[in-house]
């Protein structure tokens, strides 16, 4: 429970830049297989040209237009996604793969040193699986007509690792050096984010292994610590 008010300063960073975010419409559909979601809602009614019998989909954007196949039995749509009603929720999952960064770190505390708050530099690969919920909907314009948008919501869950610095005292070794340098670690963990269109943000919690011979002394080394992570959304 000591890292709890750690992990809360995190969540509350996290969820501030969500709600400025927001989830905004847009006119772009990714081309790939879908599932076809129902509704929460108890009034929500599904709207779109396809069965609503259809559970997975393969979608092909073209303009203006949206081909739609059956995964089942073949059975394919063609219509126009600007003038056609529509109202449909859809899932997709894809695997994820980009670059992040943590903008800070935060250690916890140990024996003789209270927690820390870094922000060494970290480059940070992700692999992940990403889930893309997504709604085609009607949405007002300017002109107070209807088109029709994608509004998505793009979650993303898997592992970081990369190569970072962090900084080596006589504080974080309990005395037993008198340097003062900046090593070289690996960082690694597991990382928790929400897609904001082309870039990500979230959470982060893993270890840092220094890459030379002062690791058996550094306190910090394979001890857990917690990020608020950015990175750049590159599929």
């Amino acid at each position: 429970m000591k890292h709890l008010p750690l992990v809360l300063l995190l969540s509350i960073c996290t969820l501030g830049i969500l709600l400025l975010s927001g989830c905004q419409p847009t006119q772009e559909l990714d081309t790939g297989r879908y599932t076809v979601l129902q509704g929460r809602r108890r009034n929500w009614q599904q709207t779109w040209p396809v069965d609503t019998s259809v559970k997975k989909v393969y979608i092909l954007p073209q303009g203006d237009s949206l081909h739609v196949r059956d995964l089942r039995s073949a059975r394919t749509w063609h219509f126009n996604s600007a003038e056609t009603p529509m109202n449909v929720h859809l899932l997709r999952t894809e695997f994820d793969f980009d670059i992040y960064t943590s903008l800070f770190k935060i250690r916890g505390a140990t024996t003789n040193v209270p927690s820390q708050f870094n922000t060494n530099f970290n480059a940070l690969l992700y692999f992940g699986v990403k889930q893309k919920y997504i709604q085609l909907r009607e949405v007002p314009t300017p002109a107070n007509r209807l088109r029709n948008a994608f509004t998505y919501v793009g979650v993303t869950s898997g592992v970081v690792v990369g190569l970072g610095n962090a900084q080596i005292t006589p504080t974080n070794t309990d005395m037993r050096t008198l340097q003062e340098y900046d090593g070289v670690v690996l960082s690694y963990g597991w990382a928790l984010a929400y897609d904001v269109k082309r870039f990500n943000v979230g959470l982060a919690l893993g270890t840092d292994y220094l890459l030379n011979g002062d690791r058996s002394i550094w306190i910090y080394n394979n001890q857990l610590w917690y990020a608020f992570i950015i990175g750049v959304n590159l599929n």
